[in-house]
């Protein structure tokens, strides 16, 4: 993207932001967006910790939970590169005790199956209750224990069935192999290469827990949210134990566009190969490879993933086009992360279409918000006309409506929906300071606000 048309959409889509969050009523939120390897947004709303008032910050660290998993993915790559593991060899064979498990079939299953959610494991246990924080988050001794009793759900290599369980046999499989702890293996040959100094696979008793958001749950029929525990996952921080900042997602989000130091293209491409269509649908909306889901958005793929844990919701998105990374963290179990990085992508397409020139920046002193007790508009300056967004529940219109010129100051009404104005004339209004203030849309008048 032109660096013209990534300041015009960074500035649009913080203005978009600062306005739905209010309306959101999320406790808080932290974006940040990375082109290459430069930070254009990195920004806070609302409260780390509501209860006392501590303000959000950029560099306050969440819980990425099942992000856990893409990390898994390039420590078992790593070790494959190395010669240590073959992943289309059976997780049996550098966990040997798996082969007593009841199930024969566990003697079968291959490490790519489980990368790839389609070995049929079992995704929580019988007993998942450690999600509602009821008891802890199984030990490596449970955890081998329910593996020998409880059998396959899904004949392998049939069905994506997604399994947290099944990447939690991957982070034993990993200490088996490389010698040491899953935490040590990735601070060692992921997190310290990238720099990702903030980042870690699970809490522990020498962190300092205050440079965490407090995490929620969603709202009661009061209107209220539950602070929730910050714990430890246990022998389940291969799938979803990892902690970080927007900053350092950022960071990692660059090994899928960038030569790096922890994954040749060769494992990189292995990694991302479509192994299931999860979307539901025939359209292919969202794939997936090897610990690693690609999503399309508006007219490409994006690389990321999703994460919940008790009290944050966390979603991550690579262009790899345009050398973009987006992630957006959130500290309530509801916390619209999703529909926010996919609206975020969205914009930054719109913006990329776009181009602009002396002629075409003269039309800038009309881009503003503008409402009524009716409506709301966003009125943006594109190629050779400008078209109107309405931002209200984080909206960014598949077909926005678009004001063609005609004089001065006055526009024609284009692509409306046929029950609302399309046709009639816009005119916006200047003030005594020459500045633009108000937008007459079909006889009715939307004062600007911003």
């Amino acid at each position: 993207m032109k660096k013209e048309n990534l300041s015009r959409s960074i500035k649009y889509i913080n203005s978009w932001i600062d306005f739905n969050f209010p309306y959101s009523r999320l406790p808080g939120l932290v974006v940040a967006i990375q082109q290459g390897d430069e930070i254009v947004l990195e920004k806070a709303w609302g409260f780390a910790d509501v209860e006392h008032k501590i303000p959000m910050r950029p560099s306050n660290m969440f819980r990425i939970a099942s992000h856990s998993k893409m990390f898994t993915t390039v420590s078992l790559l790593q070790l494959a590169e190395e010669g240590k593991v073959q992943l289309n060899k059976p997780v049996a064979t550098y966990l040997p005790w798996l082969a007593k498990a009841g199930d024969s079939r566990y003697k079968r299953i291959t490490i790519e199956q489980v990368l790839q959610h389609g070995a049929g494991v079992i995704r929580d246990g019988e007993d998942s209750d450690y999600w509602n924080l009821a008891r802890p988050f199984p030990t490596k001794e449970r955890l081998q224990k329910e593996f020998c009793n409880t059998g396959l759900i899904l004949a392998p290599n049939k069905h994506f069935k997604y399994s947290n369980y099944g990447f939690s046999l991957l982070g034993l499989l990993i200490e088996g192999v490389a010698g040491v702890s899953f935490a040590e293996y990735i601070k060692t040959h992921i997190l310290g290469p990238l720099h990702m100094k903030q980042s870690g696979d699970d809490i522990s008793k020498e962190i300092d827990l205050k440079q965490f958001a407090v995490g929620y749950s969603r709202e009661d029929s009061h209107g209220k949210r539950k602070p929730f525990k910050n714990v430890s996952t246990g022998a389940m921080a291969s799938a979803t134990g990892m902690y970080s900042t927007a900053t350092d997602m950022c960071k990692f989000g660059r090994i899928f566009y960038e030569n790096n130091k922890i994954l040749t293209k060769k494992s990189l491409q292995l990694m991302l190969k479509p192994k299931w269509d999860t979307s539901d649908s025939k359209k292919k909306g969202a794939l997936y490879g090897l610990g690693c889901a690609q999503v399309k958005i508006g007219d490409r793929y994006y690389i990321g993933h999703s994460g919940g844990f008790p009290g944050f919701a966390t979603q991550t998105a690579v262009d790899v086009k345009e050398k973009i990374t987006i992630v957006v963290l959130a500290n309530s179990i509801d916390g619209e992360a999703g529909i926010i990085r996919a609206q975020i992508a969205k914009l930054l397409q719109l913006f990329e279409k776009q181009s602009y020139n002396n002629e075409t920046k003269k039309r800038d002193r009309y881009e503003g918000r503008y409402e009524s007790v009716w409506d709301v508009a966003d009125i943006i300056n594109t190629k050779d006309k400008l078209i109107s967004n309405v931002p209200l529940h984080w909206g960014v219109s598949e077909k926005p409506v678009e004001y063609h010129s005609l004089a001065k100051d006055v526009f024609k009404i284009v692509n409306a929906n046929s029950h609302d104005a399309v046709g009639e004339k816009a005119v916006f209004v200047q003030g005594k300071a020459r500045k633009v203030e108000k937008l007459v849309y079909a006889g009715s008048t939307l004062k600007r606000t911003n």
